[in-house]
C-alpha cells in the first residue's frame, strides 16, 4: 500500500485528528512529486498540480467542518470502500495501524 492510499485509508478511519491527516496527505503528495519526478509543465506535473490542490482545499474543509460531518462523511467513504472491496486501514486509539 502507498502513502496516499494509506493516509486515504487513514482519513477514513480517523477523523478526530485533522493535523495528522493534513501532516500525512503531504507526506504522501511529496512522495509522490518525487517518484515522478516530474519536471515543471509537464502533463505529470499539471496532473500533480490539481491533486494538490485538491487536498489543500480538501483540508481547508476538513478544518472547518464539524466533527460528526465529519465522521458521517468517512462512514459513508469507508462502506463504499468496503462493498468495493477496496481494504480499509484502521486505526487504534493512539493511531497505530495493526
Amino acid at each position: 500500500m502507498n502513502k496516499l492510499q494509506h493516509a486515504r485509508r487513514k482519513a477514513v478511519t480517523e477523523v478526530a485528528n485533522v493535523s495528522a491527516i493534513e501532516h500525512d496527505v503531504s507526506e504522501a503528495l511529496r512522495t509522490v512529486r518525487q517518484a515522478l519526478g516530474a519536471a515543471d509543465g509537464t502533463a505529470e506535473d499539471h496532473a500533480l498540480c490539481a491533486v494538490e490542490t485538491f487536498a489543500a482545499i480538501a483540508m481547508h474543509v476538513l478544518k472547518r467542518t464539524p466533527p460528526q460531518l465529519i465522521r458521517h462523511a468517512a462512514q459513508v467513504i469507508e462502506i463504499r470502500a468496503r462493498m468495493d472491496g477496496i481494504p480499509v486501514l484502521t486505526v487504534d486509539h493512539e493511531g497505530a495501524h495493526p
